[in-house]
């Protein structure tokens, strides 16, 4: 019983500890809070509320994670990762989401500026499959939805259709030129994944 007992807790230490080790690719899929049934150790989590829950007056601890990406944000520094899926990014250069984009691309930053400027981003309207975006920069950035990559989606600036990119292994970028623009992201679902079929 004591051996059991011994690895049970040596169980829950492991588990515990993949855990943090994944908090900012949690991060980056957009998990802003966590609730536990274990107390948290982690410089990137904020213990915001402890509570005992059920007749059996279980803990519960909710936590709050600094490493959380917006669902729409403009990237900061770029990397060119052609092919990589998310998993070749956590294992090729860790999970460092906040400061750094993955874009699968070869040759799409070169020649334009990565570096961060100025600028402004409004949501028009947001529902499902429709995001209506207004920006307003003083140079050419790009531009995240943390919404799936999938066949089916459509990216307009002003109208006229733009690139979007994987980012990120996950996710859609499109590269908006300076100025103020207006960009949908528009997802056409059952036509475009029709095209999977072909």
């Amino acid at each position: 019983k004591e051996e059991l007992c011994r690895l049970q807790t040596k169980t829950e230490t492991a588990k515990k500890e993949l855990f943090l080790k994944h908090i900012p690719l949690l991060g980056m899929m957009g998990g802003k809070y966590i609730i536990s049934g274990l107390p948290l150790k982690s410089p990137q989590l904020t213990l915001i509320k402890e509570k005992h829950v059920t007749a059996y007056d279980l803990p519960l601890y909710i936590y709050k994670n600094s490493t959380a990406l917006p669902r729409i944000y403009f990237a900061e520094n770029l990397v060119e990762l052609p092919g990589a899926s998310i998993g070749d990014i956590v294992d090729a250069k860790g999970q460092d989401f906040k400061d750094y984009t993955y874009l699968d691309c070869s040759g799409c930053t070169e020649g334009r500026s990565t570096k961060t400027s100025e600028g402004r981003l409004s949501i028009r309207s947001l529902k499902n499959g429709l995001f209506d975006l207004g920006v307003d920069i003083k140079d050419s950035r790009w531009i995240v939805i943390s919404e799936s990559f999938l066949p089916g989606w459509r990216a307009d600036i002003d109208g006229s259709e733009a690139t979007i990119i994987r980012a990120n292994g996950l996710y859609m970028a499109v590269e908006i030129p300076k100025g103020e623009h207006r960009i949908t992201f528009e997802y056409n679902g059952i036509i475009g994944e029709a095209g999977i079929l072909k």
